[in-house]
């Protein structure tokens, strides 16, 4: 039986989320080097970076997503002598955020590549984050019109890997899971998770710096360095 449906990660995959992330926060440093010497500009964007990457929304769920990134800012801050820049906490931000999302973008040729395979396939994406940070992505890079369905995980029970919002993206496009590859960059969340759901084939994403699997039982059917490759690979899988 031939493959149906596609099902894509949108962060690292069709979007490189990780250089835009650290391009955002080289801007930021920039910003607070006009007032700042460098290692203490360094000392408040790294320490940004780090809160962040612990707690990406409140682990409480009492402040939205702006409002906890903006305190993340001022404790970034605040580990800096005191009074020493005039630039808050609001206002650093809301530079970092919209430099984030402004550095995104799907590159033309898989623009086109999505084109050529929504006539051939149904696709939907399958992401973990906040909606309203995701939604945000998702329309500056005019995404919507290359899907018929577009999961997020915060507005479902469980994110990936878990095998609900897999089977959610497919009930979306009308497909079983095993008319579906999964395609992604993630080991855990996209290859692991797909397979525990049932999808027909898995596709990792590899990326240029990426390492081969690891993990026991990680391991894709495919991988790719680009999805430029993903015809070639779609043409193997019967």
């Amino acid at each position: 039986m031939a493959v149906k449906g596609l099902l894509f990660d949108f962060d690292n995959t069709l979007v490189q989320t990780n250089k835009s992330d650290l391009e955002a926060l080289e801007k930021v440093k920039q910003w607070l080097m006009e007032t700042l010497s460098e290692e203490q500009a360094l000392a408040a964007t790294s320490e940004f970076s780090r809160l962040l990457h612990e707690h990406w929304v409140d682990p409480d769920g009492t402040k939205s997503v702006h409002e906890w990134r903006t305190s993340l800012w001022l404790k970034a801050i605040n580990i800096l002598p005191e009074n020493i820049t005039n630039i808050t906490a609001g206002e650093l931000y809301s530079f970092w955020r919209e430099s984030r999302v402004k550095g995104l973008g799907i590159p033309t040729g898989v623009q086109f590549l999505l084109e050529g395979l929504g006539h051939q396939y149904k696709m939907a994406i399958i992401t973990n984050s906040d909606p309203v940070i995701q939604k945000e992505k998702l329309e500056f890079c005019k995404v919507e019109k290359y899907f018929d369905a577009i999961i997020i995980s915060g507005e479902q029970p469980e994110a990936k890997p878990c095998v609900s919002i897999f089977q959610t993206a497919c009930d979306a496009i009308g497909l079983a899971p095993e008319d579906c590859v999964m395609i992604g960059d993630n080991l855990v969340d996209d290859i692991q998770g797909g397979r525990d759901a049932g999808v027909r084939a898995t596709v990792w994403v590899r990326g240029e710096d990426a390492k081969g699997p690891s993990e026991k039982g990680m391991k894709p059917n495919f991988v790719v360095q680009s999805l430029l490759e993903l015809p070639e690979v779609l043409n193997k899988i019967v």
